[in-house]
């Protein structure tokens, strides 16, 4: 059926833009002309919903009703949320009042509007809207949402207008759009965000805010007036007498102000009725939600016909409402929010109207903040904070739908197909990666089993990609299959374009997962930052404090204490100059100024970055771009707190000498998970603290470093740790038994998670290496060493052979081997335990009794590199090397079982030269941990005792250090 022409497809040649440039002319407002042309500009390309952002006040009416005329509308369905809204637009649209005095439409007939009073009940009813040019109806009497109410024909509206639309997200509102999914829809909204971050569905396609209101004289000017009560004298009746006060003021100065009493509750509300009786000579009346709308139109009557002074009402009478002559606001009840905020300013802020002065806000002075101003602060200049905030807030909500509208889909479920990216609201948490090329982040085709792809976008624009996974996962601890869960994990990857960096925001952190993601970009080698690069990301952080502090300790396989953490207010000032020669830096979480807003702000070794909130995709691009320029800079932050103590090490280009051991990261001795792998003898599991860690090749070859994996069980690998690999830690072989770290979300293989969180390596120099950051030992001039530590042994006398380590007798004398045997066999040792081998923990260990403990000895033995004792540096460098690597084995757990497994395996020259296997374990274990005891001694006869040169006891000096800090006893040297 050919449609009749509308009254606005008819009357559309009769529709002019006379514009009005200076507030004395007749014509539409250039922001009313602005918004106007952007609607018929969208509809000419588009057909999703249209947003346009105009504050209460600025003449949104007059813009709504043009529109029908631009897009030449069949019929037209005009959403409201208030009774008394409707009726006002009702009346305008039949009349075409403000369209008229502006010269847009001459003096046709108006079109036949159609109001809403009640639920619509049937189809007829709808039906019956056809006569209509216009429906105004308000959501709760049209929304199919409500059972009584049916569904509307979907033909019967081709212009859907939503004023006040940021309730829209509602259900009862978004139904009802959807309904009309085929017609044309604009919403209309001052603020074009919701407290609930929830979304307004649309493009935005026009936006005028409050501080353009301000500039183009659309608001008058707006003042805030604190309100002291006196001693003793109630909040309320002093906000009372000071509305009267503004009010005779007004008057007497010639203009027709009223006044407008808001508080937030209908008992709030009868009780301003008695106050304002009782102390003011106003003559107001009280307005509520469930009086009739005749009773409220009648009120309005009296009030603008000057029987009344204002109306005293909770909230804000009804969104959308004019009334340019209240210009008086006694809030007794402050908002909270910046978006109801906006709407009561720009109703008493507009200058239509005759006889009309600056609005005046009347409140007690409180510490609400609102978007982290206190607007009700007593020094709080509205006309400037208000403008700022409504600008920022939008162009805030601006920049979030430009960026969504940049990514493209490129893989949806069906039942995420129309899945909104402003749903999404990340934790900002980001592991970081250095690249050495760009790289295209929507690469990434898979997960871990069985984690699958349900929807995935990229942005080419802004360098990121999103992916939601899915899988069906089963817990450990059952093998029925009606126990299965799903769940959903969210990843965000970005790129910086200038730093090469590579950001990686997932919900899902455990072990493995960056590794993986990293692996889709191994061509451009992704590298983990050393801790001196993150540490940048405090830069341009005003006046941090930190109240959570992770500090790792330097000793090689403490015991004691090997990752502190000090948490409470004052964290960081815990922290001494001692404590940084313990500890290096491990984490700091914490707080601070950025351009004057408060910030939070973390940090970790694990090339890490976090801060404490939650955000739409497009802030945390911007976050991740500006931790990408502080990274970039090459200044090292001064935050003037304790953390400032603590080595965050140096970056190495190249392996440094003489790395002599290796160590799990800190997290596997917290959580100490399990590890499977599997044999011909069928599949283990074993706490992964059980496997042991070997540098195999002590000299690196400035490329890289072999380790060995082992455990009794029968489990030996190698991996290597190389700065040229696309990966630090890989698989000596491609034919390596994997091995695989138990987790309740998932297994991860060793290599996986080490390259996530790596192990730490440890060198002769007593310095550390984690990923690609380097700690030194700090240097400590006090450092000495006792000679009383030294002794000289006569080693000529005992008939030993300097320059033979073990084995059969020279023509010089027997092993420095035998000769400490003999030594040790005549003293007070219960059990003397030997071994000599790949893998050993020492040549020699020594159980002793006394009074109160027991003392375990591991002595280290070496031979001189000349025939004679001197003062050579490489003769007492490896030995004293290898008494500090042997600290991680400094437990009696770790003791028991690497002596058991080598002494019954038949591994090395192992064998009791005094007690027995059981001897030992019952003298460990009969003592608590703590009444044992460890004690380290080099045997290194080429190293003369006396007038030792200053390297040398530097290096004793250091190593000792080393071991008492570790909680062991202090280093003994026996030499010549």
């Amino acid at each position: 059926m050919e449609l009749a022409i509308s009254f606005f497809s008819e009357n559309y040649s009769r529709f002019t833009y006379p514009i009005k440039d200076k507030p004395e002319d007749v014509g539409l407002r250039p922001a009313q002309v602005g918004a106007i042309h952007a609607i018929a500009s969208h509809f000419s390309l588009r057909a999703d919903p249209a947003v346009v952002t105009m504050p209460t006040g600025s003449g949104k009416t007059a813009v709504l009703l043009a529109a029908a005329f631009v897009l030449r509308a069949q019929r037209v369905l005009i959403i409201t949320p208030s009774r008394l809204v409707r009726e006002q637009i009702a009346e305008e649209a039949s009349a075409l009042r403000t369209l008229r005095i502006a010269g847009a439409i001459d003096t046709v007939e108006g079109p036949k509007v159609f109001a809403t009073l009640g639920r619509v009940s049937s189809v007829e009813d709808w039906e019956s809207m056809r006569e209509y040019d216009v429906v105004v109806g308000t959501i709760q009497s049209i929304s199919p949402e409500y059972e009584v109410v049916p569904e509307p024909p979907a033909d019967l509206f081709d212009l859907v207008l939503v004023d006040e639309a940021h309730h829209s997200p509602a259900r009862t509102w978004q139904s009802t759009l959807d309904h009309f999914s085929t017609a044309r829809r604009v919403l209309f909204t001052a603020t074009p965000f919701r407290q609930d971050q929830r979304e307004i569905r649309g493009r935005f396609i026009y936006t005028y805010d409050l501080r353009r209101a301000f500039e183009d004289q659309v608001f008058g000017e707006i003042e805030y007036q604190p309100v002291y009560p006196l001693k003793g004298q109630p909040p309320d009746v002093a906000v009372a007498i000071a509305c009267q006060e503004v009010f005779q003021r007004d008057a007497k100065a010639g203009f027709n102000h009223k006044v407008m009493v808001r508080t937030d509750s209908r008992a709030r509300a009868l009780e301003l009725v008695d106050t304002y009786s009782a102390n003011t000579n106003l003559r107001l009346k009280l307005i509520k939600g469930d009086q009739s709308l005749r009773h409220v139109k009648s009120v309005l009557k009296e009030l603008q016909a000057g029987a009344l002074d204002g109306l005293i009402c909770v909230n804000m009478l009804g969104e959308g409402f004019d009334l340019p002559s209240l210009k008086i606001a006694a809030v007794h009840s402050p908002h909270r929010s910046l978006a109801v905020i906006l709407q009561f300013v720009g109703r008493f802020a507009r200058t239509t109207g005759e006889q009309l002065g600056g609005a005046t806000f009347l409140a007690v002075p409180t510490a609400i903040e609102i978007e982290a101003e206190r607007l009700y602060d007593a020094r709080a200049v509205w006309q400037e904070i208000v403008q700022n905030l409504s600008a920022a807030r939008i162009e805030e909500e601006v920049h979030t739908r430009e960026v969504l509208d940049t990514f493209l889909p490129v893989d949806a479920s069906h039942d995420l197909s129309d899945f909104s990216l402003f749903d999404l609201e990340p934790y900002f948490h980001v592991k970081i990666l250095q690249l050495k090329d760009l790289v295209d982040v929507s690469a990434g085709e898979e997960f871990p089993f069985p984690m699958q792809i349900v929807y995935k976008v990229s942005s080419e624009e802004h360098g990121a990609a999103i992916y939601i996974t899915r899988e069906i996962s089963q817990p450990r601890w059952t093998g029925d299959e009606r126990l299965a869960s799903s769940s959903s994990d969210l990843f965000i990857i970005y790129q910086d374009p200038k730093s090469l960096l590579l950001f990686i925001c997932a919900s899902r952190r455990n072990a493995g997962m960056y590794d993986h993601i990293a692996s889709w970009f191994a061509s451009a080698v992704p590298r983990a930052l050393p801790l001196s690069r993150i540490n940048r990301v405090l830069n341009d952080i005003n006046s941090p404090e930190f109240f959570n502090v992770g500090m790792r300790n330097r000793v090689l396989g403490n015991t004691s204490e090997s990752y502190r953490i000090i948490t409470g207010s004052n964290a960081d000032k815990s922290i001494s100059k001692s404590d940084g020669r313990l500890f290096h830096a491990g984490h700091a979480f914490g707080r601070g100024e950025q351009d004057g807003d408060a910030v939070t702000i973390g940090i970790s070794s694990a090339s890490k970055v976090w801060s404490n909130r939650s955000d739409k995709i497009p802030a945390l691009i911007d976050w991740c771009s500006i931790l990408a320029s502080r990274i970039s800079t090459r200044g090292t932050p001064k935050t003037m707190s304790g953390v400032d103590i603590l080595d965050v090490g140096d970056e190495i280009s190249e392996l440094p000498d003489d790395i002599i051991a290796a160590d799990w990261p800190m997290d596997i001795y917290r959580s100490s998970p399990l590890c499977s792998f599997e044999t011909s003898e069928g599949r283990f599991e074993f706490p992964l603290v059980d496997f042991d860690l070997d540098v195999i090749r002590g000299k690196s070859d400035k490329n890289s470093v072999l380790v060995r994996i082992s455990h009794e069980a029968g489990y030996s690998e190698t991996f290597v740790y190389s700065l040229n690999n696309k990966r630090l830690f890989e698989w000596s072989s491609d034919s390596a038994t994997d091995l695989f770290i138990l987790f309740d979300d998932g297994d991860v293989g060793l290599v996986e998670y080490i390259n996530d969180d790596p192990i730490t390596f440890f060198t002769a120099e007593l310095g550390s290496l984690t990923g690609t950051s380097y700690l030194s030992l700090p240097p400590d001039e006090n450092l000495s060493f006792d000679a009383n530590q030294i002794e000289a042994l006569d080693w000529a006398a005992m008939g030993v052979d300097i320059t033979l380590e073990f084995g059969a007798k020279s023509e010089r004398g027997v092993s420095v081997h035998e000769g400490l045997e003999a030594m040790l066999t005549v003293g007070d040792n219960s059990v003397i335990y030997y071994d000599h081998g790949s893998g050993e923990i020492a040549d020699y260990i020594t159980a002793t009794e006394e009074v109160d403990r027991l003392v375990i000895r591991l002595y280290h033995c070496k031979s001189s590199s000349g025939q004679s004792a001197g003062h050579r540096v490489d003769d007492l460098y490896e030995v004293v090397s290898q008494a500090t690597k042997s600290t991680i084995w400094a437990l009696k757990q770790r003791v028991i079982g690497h002596v058991s497994r080598r002494f019954q395996n038949g591994l090395g020259g192992s064998r009791f030269v005094k007690g027995t296997l059981q001897n030992f374990e019952d003298l460990l274990v009969a003592r608590a941990a703590a009444q044992i005891e460890f004690e380290f001694i080099a045997v290194q006869p080429g190293v003369q005792s006396g007038g030792l040169p200053p390297k040398l006891a530097h290096l004793l000096a250091a190593s000792d250090d080393y071991l008492i800090r570790g909680g062991f006893r202090r280093l003994r040297l026996l030499a010549s």
